[in-house]
């Protein structure tokens, strides 16, 4: 019988052995994430986002970049995290798991009602409300995908197959 709640095998294991490569860039992110809400919501606050507005000036010759700290972590962390994504999911669909048509088809799938689902909606209270909200509307977040790449590194190796 497959244990259907592999997160408690996940938990209730040995610190070491949730410290392996595989699962290092989720423990990270996890943590960073955590304490990035703890600060932001703290006394120390100001500070924050003092750091977060802190300018970042970057000359090689004539290019002159600046930009605060939030807007680098943005446009370039952001940039260079969903092309290594983007490379492995090529890796993954010519030599890897979802070689097959028909094994790259749930993905393919999932990830298209991923981002189909929360537009459609988005255009549907768009369209059909006047209200002051809609400029508050946050775009669909691409950081759902860091999250999902997060928990499956730290459940790599624990998931029923």
């Amino acid at each position: 019988m497959v244990d259907t709640f592999w997160w408690r095998s996940v938990l209730t294991q040995s610190n070491t052995s949730l410290l392996r490569p595989e699962t290092a860039p989720g423990i990270i992110l996890i943590i960073s994430a955590f304490a990035a809400l703890v600060l932001a919501n703290s006394p120390l606050a100001q500070y924050y986002f003092s750091l977060l507005d802190m300018p970042v000036h970057i000359k090689i010759g004539d290019l002159d970049i600046e930009k605060n700290l939030l807007l680098w972590v943005n446009d370039g962390l952001m940039a260079l995290f969903f092309l290594l994504v983007g490379l492995e999911v090529k890796r993954e669909l010519i030599q890897g798991a979802l070689r097959s048509f028909s094994r790259a088809m749930f993905p393919v799938v999932a990830a298209i009602g991923g981002w189909s689902y929360p537009l459609s909606c988005l255009c549907y209270l768009i369209t059909t409300t006047q209200t002051s909200w809609q400029a508050g509307l946050s775009p669909l977040q691409p950081t759902s995908l860091s999250r999902w790449v997060c928990w499956h590194c730290l459940a790599a190796g624990h998931r029923p197959t």
